[in-house]
């Protein structure tokens, strides 16, 4: 469990890889305008797991200033798709 910092808001999106819709979840600064520029980061969880874990990372990167997006791979969480093994 994590608390948003004051002035943190967060948004639940969709966005596509290679054609296959993805779970992601924005995290904006306090202050956050469209029109602005802000510098934003990507975190993506290891091997097997989801957004869940590092959902709370990604509000701390934004009680810092940043626009900040946990997401799920395609095939994990709540993401489409499935997981395919390349040799």
């Amino acid at each position: 469990r994590y608390k948003l910092g004051d002035g943190v808001t967060s948004r639940e999106i969709t966005y596509y890889s290679d054609g296959t819709a993805c779970y992601g979840k924005i995290f904006f600064p306090k202050g956050f305008s469209a029109k602005g520029k802000t510098p934003g980061i990507v975190l993506g969880q290891g091997w097997a797991g989801t957004h869940f874990s590092i959902e709370k990372y990604a509000a701390r990167f934004a009680e810092r200033g940043l626009v900040a997006m946990a997401i799920d791979y395609r095939g994990w969480g709540e993401s489409d798709g499935f997981v395919s093994m390349v040799d």
